[in-house]
C-alpha cells in the first residue's frame, strides 16, 4: 500500500484556496478535503490562518458567511495531522516569521511546502520540496 504525501500548505494558499473557488489553492484545498495527501499543521500555522482570515482586507472578499469559513477551517485542521514542532538551528536565509514552516517541515517528515510566497519558493532547503500552487497541482493532483 502506497503512503501518502505528507504535505505543508502555507497559510496563503489556504486563504486564496477559500476566496478563489476556481484556482490552483482551490484544488489543493478539495484535494485536502478529499484525502488525496495528508496535510500537517502546528499550532503556529494555524493561528496564523485563523488570524489572516480575519483581516479586514480579507473580510471584504465575498467570502460568504463568516460561520461557514469557520466550518470549513475546522474541518481542513481536522483533517490534518498535529504536530507539535521544536526549535531547530536552521541554515537557511529565510524571513524569521517563516521559520516555522521549515521547523514543521523536518519535524513532520513532510515531503513537500506548498507555497505562493517567492522567497520561500527560492530558499534551498533539501528537505523538501517547495512548490507553488500551480507546480504541486501539476505533480500531484
Amino acid at each position: 500500500m502506497k503512503r501518502k504525501l505528507r504535505v505543508i500548505v502555507d497559510t496563503n494558499v489556504v486563504i486564496s484556496g477559500i476566496i478563489s473557488k476556481s484556482s490552483y489553492p482551490a484544488k489543493i484545498i478539495d484535494a485536502w478535503l478529499e484525502g488525496k495527501f495528508v496535510p500537517v499543521i502546528c499550532k503556529i500555522l494555524q493561528e496564523e490562518i485563523n488570524e489572516v482570515i480575519r483581516r479586514s482586507k480579507i473580510r471584504k472578499q465575498k467570502l460568504g458567511d463568516p460561520k461557514d469559513i469557520k466550518r470549513i477551517l475546522g474541518i481542513l485542521f481536522n483533517k490534518s495531522e498535529k504536530i507539535k514542532i521544536r526549535k531547530v538551528e536552521l541554515e537557511i536565509d529565510i524571513d524569521e516569521k517563516d521559520k516555522f514552516l521549515f521547523e514543521l517541515a523536518l519535524c513532520s517528515k513532510a515531503e513537500v511546502l506548498v507555497s505562493g510566497d517567492e522567497e520561500i519558493l527560492r530558499t534551498s532547503f533539501s528537505k523538501i520540496i517547495l512548490l507553488s500552487p500551480k507546480d504541486f497541482c501539476a505533480r500531484y493532483l
